[in-house]
């Protein structure tokens, strides 16, 4: 029915606006009939109740414009070296024909004032927008200036795209904004200080390393108007709502040239997260480039990371600081520093359906969990660059994080085999230090060297307390007989990691280039457990005799060499690789020390093909493998949850898997599109794999090296069409998983595919409503041995924006979800609505704001998830109806 109707109003809408519309087309050559290439064409209409047109030529001088009929506009036409064109029109027919002669600006000329700036240029890698070409002046922060772009598009959480391609990076007047992460940027850099926006593609920190680093990376450089690089911008913000609901978020700047302060606040109650995983990813910096692409490094370290991958909860109090100092103090020498603080309270449950599967009777657990968190953490980073010269580069990084995480967890657990009510409480405190430095000078203009190095130290230290008035784990853990079972458990977990990598860049010519890589990793973990019941005479009944309790160092050397040859045969570049590693791990546990040397020799190749200035396609495929960490060497077990206990395998090996990757973009601004797919393939050759033997909920879990072959596929597509009124598109992604499940000593091969799609249609008026209209599906299929489960969720979505009486405006949202589970029967359905209302008057200092937030009053929402042999359905708690009243005030 939402399919059917999605697209009856899709067809309506464009039937009504097509009937409405001309289309003026034509070609641009100058003087001696050759075509040129991204002119810019624009079309401003005289009744300022229309909207401006904008188009820009493609490689055969062609444009496209769609304008109202029997409208009147001006059509200005530029290039850059030519002189100007204008004209006016008014298309009365279905279609109408303008080609454009350009003439050359003449060598000399006398004084003039030139006013008109070109609306776009567009180079090889760079695009440059001039905003004032593109805007009406009534817009409040960057991400409404970007919307308005061509080609650039901004998300709910402020992620920006250009051309399809997500923004990694985002400057201000060519300098670092924080940390770059373009959520800071678009929410908080007023409008009115823009004066221009640079997306460069391919982007490299370091000038003379851009096409011999193989960077993958798009930027922003936000252009200050020429007032603006000396002020102080921002505003303060404070709301109250219904049930005692509050937020306060001061966000303040100050930029020159030389020095630029940035502060940001926000304390609210309102289940807005100040602080996601990804802010943390950008945040915490990670390695360097040259490290990262010779490691596989893994964000999931330590508890903190985990609670902020969860975005849902039943209340969440939020209190967030941030602050930048970036100083130039020669234009050699640069300083930028940020400190990050934030403190949250929160509350989230979940109720469980698990079905294991693949055991002797499959059977049940209905399990209810409950936690009340309270964490905290603080981040601070100073980044140092020097340039000695422009040839030569010196940067170092120091980064420094602190975290302390504490938990409340109520479980409740009802199987046909037992009933379990437990509650534990957890501490957790961690540090890290990171140190990053950073060389590299070109010596010649066939010689460039690069010298990255790195040092880091991590210490976690959680503490786990088990309450329970009922034996758990009978069998494994040898519990004595108490009123309350109090069981504890001490963990300690350290590490020490250097590394040094050096690369040579030699240059044989412009399209032959050889890659030679030096590098060492060398790391020392310690890892302490203790796992024992605490009596009630506060003596210690300790597990050490039932195989629990480990004290372990591990050492791990890494030493590998590489060599790479870049070539190029006409649109298509070429990079084969082959890399040697020499391994040797040791373990040191239980009085017994443990030796592990091997080498491996892993291949690499990448090809890009830049089939026409927008069509681009790449191929990258590597053999990599993993090293197993620290716990996957424990010899002695670990308790993992009321009910779970874990042990390592000190006789594990490398993972061994080829990785393929296959993608695919064009985008043209001239017919309003963007196209992308994306294919990867992975196949392991060997894995470390969970092993489990399964009593009831009960699980001990070991690991094993396994050689049978497991695959994964995900392909994922994307299309999206602009017009004059409408925007539409398309999203699909497909995963198929084949993979070997070891439970209670059989090994049998489990399947899963899992599909989703969108399908989205629009309007993109200025004067009149704007509604984006979508439908979701997403399907999920499990067959593992005799169990087939299948999972399905529909949804439908709409989005409205208004502009009315020239100062008010009018955001809403509302979703639609239908959620089947075949195997267990569910079919729930569920609605969300959030909406805003703001005032602001034009040239005013305040704006004012009354917004909802899950105005239906949902309180859950439904997903499921797969494991080695557990199907959960899970219903997850969330934040009640929110209602606000905001105030801003603009600095």
């Amino acid at each position: 029915m939402f399919k059917s109707l999605l697209f009856f109003i899709a067809m309506l809408c464009y039937s009504f606006l097509h009937a409405q519309t001309a289309t003026v087309s034509g070609v641009v050559k100058d003087s001696t009939g050759t075509v040129l290439s991204y002119t810019n064409i624009l079309a401003q209409p005289v009744a300022d109740s229309l909207q401006m047109t904008f188009a820009i030529t493609n490689d055969k001088g062609a444009y496209q414009l769609k304008l109202h009929r029997h409208a009147t506009y001006i059509i200005k036409v530029s290039y850059l070296g030519y002189q100007a064109q204008t004209d006016t029109i008014t298309p009365n027919e279905a279609s109408m024909v303008k080609n454009y002669m350009m003439l050359p600006e003449a060598d000399q000329l006398n004084e003039v004032t030139v006013n008109y700036k070109i609306p776009l240029v567009v180079k090889e890698d760079t695009l440059v927008y001039t905003v004032s070409a593109f805007t009406k002046g009534n817009e409040n922060k960057l991400r409404d200036v970007l919307k308005k772009l061509p080609g650039v598009e901004v998300d709910k959480a402020g992620n920006v795209t250009v051309n399809g391609k997500k923004v990694d990076k985002v400057m201000v007047d060519g300098k670092t904004f924080f940390t770059g992460d373009s959520k800071l940027a678009v929410n908080n850099i007023p409008a009115d200080a823009v004066d221009a926006i640079e997306v460069l593609d391919h982007y490299s920190e370091i000038p003379y390393l851009k096409g011999l680093e193989d960077s993958d990376k798009m930027a922003m450089d936000v252009k200050l108007k020429e007032d603006k690089k000396k002020f102080v911008f921002g505003d303060l913000e404070a709301g109250g709502g219904v049930k005692n609901r509050y937020l306060v978020h001061p966000s303040v700047f100050y930029y020159s040239p030389k020095t630029t302060v940035n502060v940001i606040g926000e304390l609210n109650n309102t289940g807005k997260k100040s602080f996601t995983f990804n802010d943390y990813i950008n945040f915490e910096g990670g390695y360097s480039q040259l490290i990262s692409e010779n490691r596989s490094i893994s964000p999931f370290q330590n508890e903190f990371t985990r609670f902020l991958i969860n975005d849902d909860y039943k209340s969440n109090v939020t209190q967030f600081g941030a602050f930048n100092l970036r100083k130039t103090f020669s234009p050699k020498t640069e300083l930028n520093s940020y400190a990050i603080v934030n403190h949250s309270n929160v509350a989230t449950e979940t109720n469980t359906i698990n079905e294991y599967i693949n055991t002797q009777d499959n059977f049940i657990e209905n399990r209810n969990n409950t936690n009340k968190l309270n964490n905290t953490f603080l981040i601070g980073k100073v980044n140092f660059k020097y340039q000695p010269s422009y040839k030569e580069d010196v940067y170092a990084e120091t980064t420094v994080k602190y975290s302390n995480s504490k938990r409340n967890q109520n479980i409740s657990s009802v199987s046909p085999d037992q009933q379990t009510t437990i509650n534990s409480l957890q501490q957790t405190d961690g540090f890290m230090g990171q140190q990053n430095i950073k060389y590299s000078k070109k010596f010649t203009s066939h010689q460039t060297i690069a010298v990255e190095s790195s040092f880091h130290v991590e210490q976690n230290t959680p503490e786990t307390q088990w309450f329970t008035n009922q034996e758990i784990l009978q069998g494994t853990i040898p519990l004595e007989d108490q009123e309350v079972y109090h069981i504890l458990q001490n963990r300690k977990n350290k590490s020490l990691t250097t590394d040094v990598v050096i690369k040579d860049y030699w240059v044989l010519n412009n399209t032959n280039h050889i890659y030679t890589t030096l590098g060492n990793h060398l790391s020392f973990d310690h890892f302490y457990n203790k796992d024992a019941q605490l009596l009630d005479d506060n003596t210690e009944n300790d597990f050490n005799d039932a195989g629990f309790n480990n004290d372990t160092d591990y050492s791990l050397l890494d030493q590998f060499v590489g060599l790479e040859y870049k070539f190029k045969i006409g649109v298509t570049t070429f990079k084969p690789g082959i890399f040697y590693h020499y391994y040797h791990w040791k373990t040191k546990q239980a009085n017994n020390i443990y030796n592990t040397y091997t080498r491996a020799v892993l291949p690499r190749f990448s090809l890009a093909a830049k089939l026409k200035k927008s069509n681009n396609i790449s191929f990258d495929y590597a053999l990599k493998v993993n090293t197993p960490n620290v716990q996957k060497l424990l010899s002695r077990y670990v308790l993992t949850n009321f009910n779970s206990v874990y042990k390592g395998n000190t006789t594990l090996e490398n993972e061994k898997y080829h990785d393929f990757k296959l993608s695919y973009s064009k985008f043209s601004m001239f017919k309003g599109l963007i196209m992308s797919t994306y294919i990867s393939y992975r196949r392991n050759l060997k894995t470390i794999k969970n092993t489990s033997v399964l009593d009831g909920i009960n699980r001990i879990a070991t690991l094993v090296m396994l050689d049978n072959p497991e695959n994964r596929v995900m392909i994922n597509t994307n299309f999206q069409k602009t017009t004059t009124v409408l925007k539409y598109g398309f999203n699909g992604t497909f995963t198929y998983n084949d993979y070997f499940q070891l439970l209670n000593n059989t090994t049998q091969k489990n399947l899963s595919r899992n599909y989703s799609g969108r399908v989205k249609a629009g309007t993109v008026f200025k004067k009149l409503p704007n509604v984006m209209f979508n439908y979701n599906m997403s399907a999920s299929n499990y067959i593992t041995g005799n169990t087939h489960s299948y999972f399905t969720n529909n949804g439908f979505g709409a989005d409205l924006e208004y502009v009315f009486f020239k100062d008010f405006s009018l955001a809403a949202a509302y979703d639609y979800t239908h959620y089947k589970n075949d195997a267990i029967g569910a079919n729930t359905i569920f609605n969300t609505l959030s909406a805003s209302l703001q005032y602001h008057k034009e040239d005013s200092l305040w704006t004012f704001a009354l917004s909802g937030d899950n105005l239906l009053n949902n309180r859950y929402k439904r997903s499921n998830t797969i494991s080695d042999f557990i199907i959960s359905d899970q219903v997850t708690y969330i934040m009640p109806r929110v209602i606000m009243f905001k105030v801003t005030y603009k600095l």
